[in-house]
């Protein structure tokens, strides 16, 4: 049996023993995948000690996921400080403080961090950010399994019901290998009825427009069922291919 794939990642569009493609797939293997989802939180102000509460909350919930590797957030953060004798390693928020004062010394010591601001924290405070790092892993639904999982434990997380926002290339292959689909069953049926109504206007007979769309639907979906059968996923440029037959 086979099966039509799409694929929207830059790899679909070399060879598989491409030197290149082998290097590329070389150095993700060494320093890992780009399956990388961003989810933003605004909250008005993040350095309260409710907000810091629900990013903590959420940062451990999904880091539970069986597809998340690691989920960088301002709450699970490592801060390096300096000492007399050379540096320590811990946590950036330890236990979430009361004091109006520790919290406000926390948002100062964020905002001045280049690695925090911007990738954690918005500039002005007022929206968390979480990195969430997939685990490396092959077959076409890779992408899908982990947004997934992640959308399926924000609706059943403290953020139910309120704002956040979702992107990363995962998300965006995603959208595009949904668009592709809905174009090919869009436009191809427009390019049959158009090619049937110019063939019943140069025939004026049901019989030669029958044979001529039957040869052509019989070639798309070779093509098609060829494609399937040795592997070749449609891609942004190969899925105009049955329009175009």
């Amino acid at each position: 049996s086979c099966r039509i794939r799409f694929e929207n990642s830059v790899e679909s569009f070399f060879a598989r023993d491409d030197p290149d493609l082998l290097y590329y797939n070389a150095v993700k293997k060494e320093f890992g995948d780009d399956q990388v989802i961003l989810l933003a939180i605004p909250m008005g102000d993040v350095f309260t000690r409710e907000s810091l509460a629900l990013v903590r909350t959420v940062s451990r919930t999904l880091q539970a996921l069986p597809s998340v590797k690691k989920v960088r957030s301002i709450t699970e953060v490592k801060d390096i400080v300096s000492t007399s004798d050379g540096f320590k390693v811990q946590p950036f928020v330890g236990e979430i403080p009361v004091d109006p004062a520790e919290l406000a010394r926390l948002r100062a010591s964020a905002l001045a961090n280049a690695m925090y601001r911007v990738d954690l924290v918005s500039d002005d405070g007022r929206t968390a950010c979480l990195v969430i790092e997939g685990r490396s892993s092959q077959g076409e639904d890779r992408y899908k399994r982990l947004a997934d999982e992640i959308r399926s434990a924000l609706e059943a997380s403290p953020l139910k019901g309120r704002e956040y926002y979702l992107a990363g290339d995962p998300l965006i292959e995603l959208r595009m290998t949904h668009d592709m689909w809905s174009d090919l069953l869009r436009i191809t049926p427009l390019v049959f009825a158009g090619i049937g109504l110019l063939l019943w206007l140069m025939f004026r007979h049901w019989r030669p427009v029958v044979v001529q769309m039957a040869v052509v639907g019989l070639c798309s979906s070779w093509l098609l069922g060829l494609m399937g059968l040795l592997g070749w996923p449609i891609n942004a440029v190969t899925v105009g291919l049955p329009a175009l037959v």
